[in-house]
């Protein structure tokens, strides 16, 4: 598996051990409550003469729920616990360097079925 997908996989088990009211999926939301984690364009930010590289990954995080505290609790939640984490876990083909919430939980919008969905994005920087 390539760093950056081992990565997400290890930051989701990460993540699920928060006691959240689901388990977070990636992709898209579900028709039901939930929290999920799109992986947006990545780059390199910085490449050495041996070819290893930082590696920042944009996530778009969403939540989906009919209390809207609870959706926006949620995301504030993820941002601010990884975001302040004293080490982050390396994985076995990467380096964890640290996640920036770049975008704080926002509204999106309520559905016609009375859920409310808010969305954060966060940039992950991974080094391999």
């Amino acid at each position: 598996m390539e760093p950056q997908a081992a990565f997400i996989n290890h930051l989701i088990a990460l993540v699920n051990q928060f006691g959240l009211f689901v388990p977070v999926r990636i992709g898209q939301l579900p028709p039901t409550p939930g929290i999920s984690v799109e992986i947006n364009s990545g780059h390199a930010s910085d490449v050495y003469y041996d070819r290893s590289a930082i590696h920042e990954l944009p996530l778009l995080w969403l939540c989906k729920h009919p209390d809207q505290l609870t959706a926006y609790n949620t995301l504030l939640t993820i941002g601010n616990r990884l975001s302040s984490l004293l080490a982050y876990p390396d994985g076995e083909s990467y380096q964890w360097l640290g996640l920036e919430v770049t975008n704080e939980a926002e509204f999106v919008t309520k559905q016609e079925d009375g859920q409310y969905i808010y969305s954060m994005i966060a940039v992950a920087k991974i080094y391999f």
